[in-house]
């Protein structure tokens, strides 16, 4: 195990630089869940409250989905929902491991959970399938099945997925948008989609150590590896 409590990550209240292995204990304990800092903003940049009914809509293995149950401190509601069955199941684990007592795995495409739920979720966080460029550092993997017509494909599948979540949303609910690619396709254009076609309201998002505005828009967060 090579981690310790005394480098904090500065915009989590409970996370720490360091390394831990899948099969330490800490993790299977549901101790530790290890993750990149960048992936830790999308969960506390939803500004989740106690009480509130919370849907984690692309929410497998289950990071996110962690940090928001213990943002959600088991008061109100958190559902997570993964679309692959066989990822749901590596979503159920970890928050089993995690301990919450407040959480609803479901496996199920977003039109037909948007169905079943209308104007329901208080605060939604979209962490949307993407072409994964942000993954080339750390899987070559990823470098085999980018292209440009990738990331078109995905910016679509992106789109489709907002405009379920936004029948989810109660009127005055708050919706968090990312991905861990760096298109603008996939990111400033989505965003403009929100906004143009979704009629969405951009708010102001505070940004720590480690972060750019967007591309001809500061209501956009960038993280880089660097």
């Amino acid at each position: 195990v090579q981690y310790s409590l005394k480098e904090p990550i500065e915009f989590t209240k409970d996370g720490y630089y360091g390394e831990i292995s899948g099969r330490d204990s800490e993790w299977t304990g549901g101790y530790v869940y290890s993750q990149d800092p960048s992936a830790m903003y999308p969960a506390v940049s939803l500004n989740v409250k106690p009480g509130d009914k919370v849907l984690d809509l692309c929410a497998a293995p289950g990071g996110k989905s962690t940090a928001l149950a213990s943002l959600l401190d088991d008061t109100g509601l958190l559902v997570a929902n993964e679309i692959s069955k066989s990822r749901a199941k590596d979503l159920r684990e970890n928050l089993e491991r995690w301990g919450a007592t407040n959480v609803v795995v479901t496996n199920e495409s977003p039109d037909r959970l948007s169905k079943k739920l209308p104007h329901f979720f208080d605060k939604i966080l979209v962490d949307a399938p993407c072409s994964g460029e942000g993954m080339f550092r750390k899987d070559p993997a990823a470098t085999q099945y980018w292209s440009s017509d990738y990331v078109l494909t995905c910016q679509t599948r992106q789109k489709e997925i907002l405009s379920e979540a936004m029948k989810m949303l109660k009127p005055d609910g708050e919706i968090v948008y990312s991905t861990c690619t760096y298109s603008l396709e996939e990111n400033e254009d989505q965003v403009n989609y929100m906004v143009d076609k979704l009629q969405m309201e951009l708010l102001d998002i505070k940004k720590q150590p480690g972060m750019t505005g967007g591309f001809q828009n500061d209501h956009v967060v960038r993280m880089y590896p660097h």
